[in-house]
């Protein structure tokens, strides 16, 4: 790799660990945002990378599939946020389409990428534990049908800005994905 390119990964290096260290067990909004942030550091890595040939067609493919798998997922868990359905269903809901992006095994990965990945793959864990932590403690108290959240419009405006931004990660990844037909 060379320094132009090694610098260009500075900064979405950067940001990636920026977003996991932001991710307060308290806030599932923040850690939602966390990972739309990590999908598009990840975008702009993939982008520069594959651009470049510094990696093989195939494996941006790879990664832009995985990061806009991941971005498309973030529009369905706001869209559960804001729903009606009682806090133990919200909860149930989100995790069933957050899990599918846990584990994603894509060999041949160079060092900055496979770092990315990872970093997604642990701001999603981060967020189904603080779901399930949720769940638990919905369980303990017998209000499994308890009330959806409540949200405030500060909180509807940063969801909404989250689904754009994952939107907008889904948009620079497609030329990528195009180049697979």
């Amino acid at each position: 790799m060379n320094t132009k390119s090694k610098l260009l990964l500075i900064p979405v290096l950067v940001l990636a660990l920026l977003a996991a260290a932001c991710t307060p067990a308290s806030n599932s909004i923040l850690a939602l945002d966390a990972i739309a942030d990590a999908c598009s550091a990840g975008a702009i890595l993939v982008t520069a990378l594959g651009s470049t040939n510094t990696i093989p067609p195939a494996l941006a493919t790879a990664v832009a599939m995985y990061l806009t798998d991941v971005s498309q997922a973030i529009p369905q868990v706001a869209a559960e946020v804001e729903s009606t359905d009682p806090l133990a269903t919200q909860i149930t809901k989100i995790i069933a389409i957050l899990s599918p992006y846990l584990t994603q095994n894509i060999p041949g990965l160079p060092p900055a990428v496979q770092a990315l990945i990872t970093t997604v793959e642990s701001l999603i864990q981060n967020f189904i534990t603080q779901l399930q932590q949720a769940n638990t403690a919905v369980a303990h108290t017998g209000a499994l049908t308890a009330a959806p959240l409540k949200l405030s419009s500060s909180d509807k405006r940063e969801l909404s800005s989250i689904v754009k931004k994952a939107n907008a990660t889904v948009a620079m990844l497609q030329p990528i994905l195009e180049k697979k037909k």
